[in-house]
């Protein structure tokens, strides 16, 4: 076997670099945005293009599942990536920068809460989901990476991944999220 081990080791350990470095006081700002939206019965909304959308898929089955308790009310999620008719309806009769901004001004309402999972920050549907979501008094969180780019300014919380490489910023994410749901699931606020 020709293995590269040089390579795996210098992969594994920027990884680990990359998760040490991140924000716990961010995701934990995090993680209290999505507890208070469980406990006032607002919904969690979920975006995100390629693996990010992917992200945001596991993301939204682990706290809707993962994050449940018998003494906890469940966390109302919704992936916004995972309706493939409605983001191919909207992309191919308007734009594709509009399939998760229409979505949300169809069925978010205030208070509810908007997750935008992006690498770069720059996607157009995400700025636009973000742009919705205050014009619709939603609260925001970002989960970003490559400097948060243009959806930095447009979160009310940000977790920021430092790092440039898709990869290293998705498997972080995934840290993150999976941190979020097991934080809730054993410190979450109880239900009276």
């Amino acid at each position: 076997m020709n293995v590269d081990r040089p390579f795996a080791a210098a992969f594994v350990e920027e990884n680990a670099r990359v998760v040490a470095a991140l924000s716990i006081d961010d995701i934990l700002c995090g993680a209290e945005a999505i507890d208070s939206a469980r406990q006032q019965g607002n919904r969690v909304f979920i975006v995100g293009n390629g693996g990010s959308a992917a992200t945001a898929t596991h993301m939204a089955c682990d706290l809707m599942k993962a994050a449940s308790g018998p003494d906890r009310p469940p966390v109302r999620v919704q992936c916004l990536s995972d309706c493939t008719p409605a983001v191919t309806a909207w992309a191919n009769d308007e734009s594709f920068d509009v399939v998760f901004s229409a979505q949300l001004k169809i069925q978010a309402e205030p208070g509810d809460l908007l997750i935008v999972v992006t690498g770069s920050g720059r996607s157009p549907n995400v700025l636009r989901a973000l742009e919705q979501a205050r014009d619709s008094d939603i609260r925001t969180i970002g989960l970003l990476g490559m400097g948060g780019g243009l959806a930095l300014g447009l979160c009310d919380v940000s977790v920021l991944v430092d790092s440039a490489d898709y990869e290293v910023i998705e498997n972080a994410h995934m840290v993150v999220g999976h941190l979020w749901a097991a934080y809730l699931r054993e410190h979450g606020e109880q239900s009276a």
